[in-house]
């Protein structure tokens, strides 16, 4: 993965996450590839803090935006 990277969220045992401007990632365990999971090209501000508890996956930007997802 090349991005510059803005937030990050671990989840126990499960998948790291990480934030790029419009992009978020997602390692399944460690060692594996990185994928990205959502993407959005007119999203013009950085992510700055994610929270995944294994059932929902919250991102909030530097402009109070936020995304939320369900992992699946």
């Amino acid at each position: 993965m090349a991005a510059d990277l803005s937030a990050t969220a671990l989840e126990e045992g499960g998948p790291i996450w990480a934030a790029s401007l419009g992009k978020v990632w997602m390692q399944p365990a460690v060692g594996a590839a990185w994928e990205c999971v959502w993407k959005d090209p007119r999203w013009n501000v950085p992510i700055i803090s994610l929270y995944a508890d294994g059932r929902r996956l919250l991102g909030v930007a530097a402009d109070g935006g936020m995304i939320e997802g369900i992992p699946s």
